[in-house]
């Protein structure tokens, strides 16, 4: 088969040699599907990146990336093994293990961005759960309260007079996968390490 590309020389006229054969005019031929065999469109591309999306992997891959996370020789051998049988050949197994593997390395990252940021989602400086005086001396927990306002919103509910002197709260609730963490916690549990005493009378359990 030629390769993409190649263009075959004019014929010669003559019944031997390199390039014998009658002297014709070549018709241009349109393309056929065929060959575009084995070359990913932008819509095939799109359409799996969205059934990947939506679905997730094949059972087949995600023990392809079960193995590949252990990271020894054995199992990586084993991992092109099982896509060698699974998609048929050599090459497609190959393909599929370097795919799994770009897989791994993109939750790495994604893992480690999001480690990041909950270091610092955790930090003094913007601590959105608890009072950080718990936890900070008394001349950096002022300071964290002055300029920190996710932690006011987060912690803190506010009680003041209106124009006609009666009194009015507000409450900012904690979003939904906050309120999940302090569970997880124990903050919930009166009984738990973080208990109702931590929050005095600005507790979100009281929304």
């Amino acid at each position: 088969m030629a390769k993409p590309g190649y263009v075959k020389p004019a014929s010669t006229g003559l019944a031997a040699g390199l390039n014998r054969g009658f002297i014709v005019t070549r018709r241009e031929l349109k393309s056929k599907p065929s060959y575009r065999r084995g070359r990913k469109s932008e819509r095939v591309a799109l359409v799996r990146e969205v059934v990947r999306e939506v679905v997730g992997f094949a059972p087949y891959e995600r023990r392809m990336i079960e193995l590949l996370k252990i990271g020894s020789a054995s199992t990586f051998k084993r991992a092109l093994k099982l896509a060698k049988k699974r998609l048929g050949t050599h090459r497609r197994g190959k393909r599929k293990r370097d795919e799994m593997g770009e897989a791994i390395a993109a939750m790495r990252r994604k893992d480690a961005v999001m480690s990041i940021y909950w270091q610092s989602f955790w930090q003094h400086m913007g601590h959105a759960l608890v009072s950080d005086d718990k936890y900070l001396p008394s001349d950096e927990a002022e300071e964290d309260r002055s300029w920190c306002p996710r932690l006011f919103l987060h912690c803190y509910r506010l009680q003041f007079k209106d124009v006609r002197s009666e009194p009015q709260l507000v409450i900012c609730p904690l979003p939904p996968d906050l309120k999940a963490a302090l569970g997880k916690v124990g903050a919930a549990d009166a009984s738990g390490h973080s208990s109702e005493v931590l929050f005095d009378e600005t507790s979100w359990q009281w929304e």
